[in-house]
């Protein structure tokens, strides 16, 4: 999935994502990790963890809550 990092994670988690189910998001925008964790804390989703994966590409697991 393309496009802004939290959009494309919104719409990873409304199309077909089931509770206790994890979400893994790659971005480069720097400030993702920061969006993906208010976002969470305010969706009630639970951010597992945040990695870099080389570059300045972040690796962002997102536990898909009830």
């Amino acid at each position: 999935m393309s496009g802004p990092p939290l959009i494309a994670l919104s719409q990873a988690m409304s199309g077909g994502a089931v509770p206790s189910q994890v979400v893994k998001l790659l971005a480069t925008d720097p400030a993702a990790p920061m969006d993906v964790k208010e976002w969470t804390a305010s969706v009630g989703h639970k951010l597992l963890a945040v990695e870099k994966a080389g570059g300045e590409v972040f690796e962002i697991y997102v536990e898909v809550m009830e």
